[in-house]
């Protein structure tokens, strides 16, 4: 049964957080190698196929101000995935509303499930 994880939660939130600081290093740490990865934008036209499209996808772009609503995650086996809702200041009333999906697969440590990198293990501390 799908159970709601804080643990993944808080990974996703500091991913947004290197996202908003544009610090390419540590939004790449986190996303999946694998050429079956894909990042689908907001635009027809973004679309980014395969391992180094999709990390430039993510890690491409300026600093930029968001505000986080809701960040909602859970996990079930292998797989963890969060839904975000928020919106990204633009200097308008409201800023402009995103909401953003990610699927992540788990490593198990320790007996228990624990986020990893999208498609890899997760990294020991």
């Amino acid at each position: 049964m799908p159970e709601r994880s804080p643990e993944v939660e808080q990974v996703v939130r500091d991913w947004l957080a290197a996202k908003r600081a544009a610090d390419s290093e540590a939004i790449r740490a986190s996303l999946a190698g694998h050429e079956g990865a894909l990042a689908i934008g907001t635009d027809a036209g973004e679309w980014w196929s395969g391992a180094a499209a999709f990390g430039e996808a993510h890690a491409a772009g300026a600093p930029f101000t968001a505000l986080l609503e809701d960040v909602d995650a859970h996990r079930h086996g292998s797989v963890a995935w969060a839904a975000v809702r928020g919106s990204v200041e633009t200097g308008e009333p409201g800023g402009m509303p995103i909401r953003l999906t990610r699927q992540r697969e788990c490593a198990v440590r320790d007996g228990e499930e624990a986020p990893g990198r999208e498609g890899q293990p997760l990294r020991s501390a």
